[in-house]
C-alpha cells in the first residue's frame, strides 16, 4: 500500500517560472500519473501559448483568467488538448490548480 501524501500550505515552495508575475509550486510529482501543482499569477501576468507541452487539467481556485478566447473565474475547469496549451492572462490575482501528464511533469 502506498502512503498518503500530505502537503501542508506552509510547506509549499513557490518558484519563479521565468514569466513575470507567475510562480509555480509542485504539490506532487509521479512518473506514472504526472504532476499536480499550483500556478500563482499576479493581476496582468501573461503566459504564452505552448507553455506546457502536454495536456493540462486546470481548475481556477481563485481569480479571473483569460485562457485563449475563454474567460474563467473561480470554480471553472478547463482541459487542454495534448500540445495545444493556449495563451493566458490574469485579469485579477489568480491561483490555478494544474495537473499535467507524466512527460510534461518531468519539466514541472
Amino acid at each position: 500500500m502506498t502512503d498518503i501524501i500530505i502537503r501542508l500550505a506552509d510547506e509549499v515552495t513557490w518558484r519563479p517560472t521565468g514569466q513575470p508575475g507567475i510562480e509555480w509550486a509542485t504539490l506532487h510529482r509521479d512518473a506514472v500519473r504526472g504532476a499536480t501543482g499550483l500556478l500563482r499569477l499576479a493581476k496582468g501576468a501573461r503566459y504564452p501559448a505552448g507553455l506546457c507541452t502536454g495536456s493540462e487539467e486546470i481548475f481556477v481556485v481563485k481569480g479571473d483568467m483569460r485562457v485563449g478566447v475563454s474567460r474563467l473565474k473561480a470554480g471553472d475547469f478547463l482541459v487542454t488538448p495534448d500540445g495545444d496549451s493556449p495563451d493566458g492572462q490574469a485579469m485579477l490575482d489568480s491561483l490555478l490548480l494544474i495537473t499535467t501528464p507524466p512527460r510534461a511533469a518531468q519539466a514541472a
